[in-house]
């Protein structure tokens, strides 16, 4: 099931970039825009349950984020991540992440790579027939990717992230590395374009 995913992804990636790169649109992150996504993702050492009660250590992940371009190349962000991990004898485990990002992208065109860094809280709930017992603690996370425009203001975005969890329970701190991948889709409105872009455009 991982390599199908991976293999679909990779091919969604490859069928957007020749959309993007054959697509006339005037595509280009406006300062002072805004921004909203959202995505899906695969990751690694958050582990879902199975029917056995056993553990396996990927899971799948849901998410959003809105922000600000700051400039074309800098992106302020907050975003959330939800993280079902599945049910076990009537236990119900999920796991949330809640943060903010800063995002700088290399250039400003169709195809546009960037990297960032985001950090905030993170909580593990396993509850049963109304009854919850929570972990929390805290995240930081490095990563990269690139964004594709597909039309004027809106496209995919895949993105490769290592997260770094830490959490506290019963006096004592863990961490835990968790790779994530995903692919987004976003979309981006208001702030004005550059000069350069508008005189090529005819505006």
């Amino acid at each position: 099931m991982k390599s199908i995913i991976k293999s679909v992804f990779v091919g969604l990636c490859a069928t957007a970039l020749l959309l993007a790169l054959s697509n006339s649109a005037q595509a280009q992150v406006a300062s002072g825009s805004g921004e909203l996504a959202v995505n899906g993702g695969w990751n690694n050492n958050l582990g879902t349950i199975n029917s056995d009660g056993t553990v396996n250590k990927n899971a799948y992940s849901f998410g959003a984020s809105a922000g600000y371009n700051l400039s074309e190349n800098i992106a302020v962000l907050g975003e959330y991540q939800y993280v079902p991990e599945g049910s076990y004898e009537g236990v119900t485990v999920k796991t949330q992440f809640y943060g903010g990002t800063i995002r700088y992208a290399y250039g400003n065109s169709k195809f546009s790579p960037y990297i960032l860094v985001s950090g905030g809280g993170v909580g593990t709930t396993a509850s049963e027939q109304g009854e919850s017992v929570s972990v929390n603690g805290s995240y930081i996370a490095f990563g990269g990717g690139v964004s594709i425009f597909l039309g004027k203001n809106w496209g995919i975005r895949p993105e490769f992230r290592y997260n770094d969890l830490f959490s506290t329970s019963g006096g004592t701190t863990t961490t835990q590395g968790v790779p994530q991948i995903t692919g987004g889709l976003f979309f981006q409105f208001g702030g004005e374009q550059s000069s350069k872009k508008k005189a090529s455009s005819g505006n």
